[in-house]
């Protein structure tokens, strides 16, 4: 039983997302622009319903911790301004990168305000983007 139980929580915690499933339920974080670093805009990419904006990171500080990887960016559509923020957790022993996008459902084509909102509530702008 406990042979099962201890194979079960390896499963799960080496999954294709860059935290396992354990590990993330409890290092998921949300980073700050200064951990980030330059947070660079892709061309946004339309499927269906979806638009998908590709975003790269210059600079930051990913380097000090190689435990900590990117899991994933949180988004928001407020009229026209993209409110993003980054989340981090620690890598999990088998981890594979996630792409590092931003998606958001139902933008109709016009002009968008990206920004990225800290943890302490603070707004830093990021760029614009045209759909």
């Amino acid at each position: 039983m406990k042979a099962s139980i201890f194979a079960l929580l390896i499963l799960l915690s080496f999954n294709s997302n860059a935290c396992g499933f354990i590990t993330g339920l409890f290092t998921t974080k949300d980073v700050s622009i200064s951990y980030v670093g330059i947070i660079e805009l892709g061309k946004p990419v339309q499927v269906n319903e979806q638009t998908n904006i590709p975003i790269s990171f210059t600079g930051g500080q990913w380097l000090q911790n190689s435990g900590k990887v990117f899991k994933q960016v949180n988004a928001s559509l407020e009229g026209s301004v993209i409110n993003i923020t980054v989340q981090t957790c620690l890598a999990s022993g088998s981890s594979k990168s996630k792409d590092q996008q931003i998606v958001i459902n139902n933008l109709t084509n016009g002009e968008y305000k990206v920004n990225y909102l800290n943890p302490d509530g603070s707004s830093v702008h990021v760029g614009i983007i045209k759909i």
